[in-house]
């Protein structure tokens, strides 16, 4: 699957379920070109296991690993 699709129908299901999202660094480009060769997303902590569901219903993707950091959350704020 293309980058740009995979993008695209990512933030769409994120945005259908009203989980607030993130990407933290080198966006410029995207959803067409990665210019910083990862992508890294900010989401809420609590949305982490429905965030794993959404990327499994994503046909052509194939999860080989993930990164939980807990570090980075932040009791008590939201994103807006």
């Amino acid at each position: 699957m293309p980058l740009s699709k995979f993008l695209l129908q990512l933030m769409g299901l994120l945005d259908q379920r009203d989980m607030s999202h993130c990407i933290l660094r080198n966006y410029q480009g995207l959803p067409g070109k990665n210019v910083g060769n990862d992508i890294d997303i900010l989401i809420r902590w609590t949305d982490r296991s429905a965030v794993r569901e959404i990327l499994s219903l994503l046909k052509g993707v194939k999860i080989t690993g993930y990164l939980e950091r807990p570090y980075g959350n932040i009791r008590g704020s939201s994103l807006v």
